[in-house]
């Protein structure tokens, strides 16, 4: 499904570790991806588990509020 419509920017809400975002890099490596997560201890896990690639941004952040305060737009 992600490769009919691929999107070339994707939110991945609650990251965890960042299994999810590592199944869409496999499938759109060119999409750039935002993960939110809202505990820091896994935010910091994801983030040092994506810090090679600049397509990946990781926040430490409720996405709601996230989503209110920035001006960003996804697929």
């Amino acid at each position: 499904m992600l490769r009919q419509h691929a999107p070339s920017t994707v939110l991945d809400v609650g990251s965890g570790y960042g299994r999810v975002i590592e199944v869409i890099t496999s499938t759109l490596p060119a999409a750039k991806i935002t993960g939110t997560e809202i505990d820091n201890a896994t935010h910091s896990l994801a983030q040092q588990r994506f810090a090679g690639n600049s397509n990946i941004r990781i926040e430490l952040c409720d996405v709601v509020k996230y989503l209110v305060n920035s001006n960003r737009s996804f697929d």
